[in-house]
């Protein structure tokens, strides 16, 4: 990923380096040089706002248009608390599931 570690979305500044860094996740087997490959960093800003941070190639979900014929990129998309907790279920992410939403969760 570049070095950008700041974003304004709707008026917040989300910044990487202010916030607690919780897990990331990229699919396993693929290159980065795939244009299929991407990675996802998820965040927990001091004021308790989630928000996600990734970049990817030309296939992935992250990928913008450059007006050159190329596609890739890189973001910053905010999350609600539930779309944080259902990427930590996604992921396998059972250590921080329990930590950030272990009073929300209830036992099958």
């Amino acid at each position: 990923m570049g070095e950008r570690n700041s974003w304004v979305i709707e008026g917040k500044r989300y910044r990487t380096d202010t916030a607690d860094y919780i897990a990331d996740h990229h699919p396993s087997g693929v290159s980065r040089n795939d244009f299929n490959f991407f990675e996802d960093t998820l965040y927990l800003s001091p004021r308790g706002n989630w928000f996600i941070v990734g970049y990817g190639g030309a296939m992935s979900h992250w990928a913008t248009s450059c007006g050159n014929g190329h596609s890739s990129g890189d973001g910053c998309s905010p999350l609600t608390p539930v779309e944080a907790r259902e990427k930590l279920e996604e992921w396998g992410e059972q250590g921080a599931l329990e930590q950030y939403f272990g009073q929300d969760l209830e036992d099958a």
